[in-house]
């Protein structure tokens, strides 16, 4: 069974759960993320049945979206009957399922992703065992001495004590009577040269994965290709930082997101698109 960890969510939570996996991600946390991690051309169900038997920990989104959804309640039940780690994550206020309730919860729903050290205690909670917050070492038996020991050893201890503090009295007299005799040298202060800056562009690059086909990329308003659903579309060479990427196909509802591209790493990031309703 694979240590990583399935994020069950609703689709109308994506952006938060993309955010959330990302900071996951690079707090080391090991993640599989159906956006992230079904290639292109897998079926899309059998892929979610295959990790959810595989993950052996399991993290639930929760929100009114997602308590009302049948997909993720499923998700829920298959985790529970397979004994995996459930870790709630309260994204927005709902009444937590039946299954949840004696289950200790990561809460978002206050401050949102801005609470670092929710973040880490639920990136610790992940990289953790399940079984080592509950181990403890039973406590060792107390040593019992006799009295003449005991006495032998306190007046060893008290001699040791007073030696020390002699050897340090000493020493610290030295030291000062060489640091008085010392004659410090002042040399006029050099003057300060502006250090040369180098300027430098820090890139990194970004795969594009769609679930349909001929649909158009745009990232930060600029259209830069178009990928099939087979295909992913490598792009290379974009500025590291926060981009908007936009993800368009005739018939679907657009999609848009934040990414952030890392220095000299390769990113990658799954779109699925639905049919605009008739």
């Amino acid at each position: 069974m694979s240590e990583r960890t399935f994020i069950s969510y609703a689709r109308e939570d994506q952006d938060f759960v993309l955010d959330l996996a990302t900071r996951l991600k690079q707090r080391e946390a090991p993640i599989w993320l159906d956006q992230w991690n079904i290639p292109p051309g897998a079926d899309w169900d059998q892929s979610i049945e295959a990790a959810l038997h595989q993950c052996s920990r399991f993290i639930i989104v929760l929100s009114p979206a997602a308590v009302a959804s049948k997909q993720v309640r499923s998700e829920l039940q298959t985790a529970l009957d397979e004994n995996k780690l459930v870790v709630p994550v309260l994204y927005r206020a709902s009444p937590l399922p039946r299954q949840l309730r004696l289950i200790q919860n990561v809460d978002f729903s206050k401050h949102g992703l801005d609470d670092e050290h929710a973040i880490d205690q639920l990136a610790q909670s992940l990289l953790g065992s399940q079984d080592e917050s509950v181990q403890t070492e039973a406590p060792n038996p107390p040593i019992r001495m006799k009295p003449n020991r005991m006495f032998a050893l306190v007046a060893a201890l008290s001699s040791i004590a007073l030696l020390l503090g002699s050897f340090w009295y000493w020493s610290s007299a030295d030291q000062n009577q060489i640091m008085e005799k010392q004659v410090v040298e002042i040399r006029p202060e050099q003057p300060r040269t502006k250090p040369q800056t180098q300027t430098s562009t820090l890139r990194g690059s970004l795969q594009v994965n769609v679930n349909v086909d001929m649909a158009t990329v745009s990232i930060d308003g600029r259209v830069v290709g178009k990928v099939r659903r087979s295909v992913p579309l490598l792009l290379d060479e974009i500025g590291a930082g926060q981009h908007s990427i936009r993800i368009e196909a005739q018939g679907y509802e657009p999609q848009e997101r934040r990414v952030t591209i890392v220095e000299n790493e390769s990113s990658q990031e799954g779109f699925r698109l639905w049919r605009r309703a008739p």
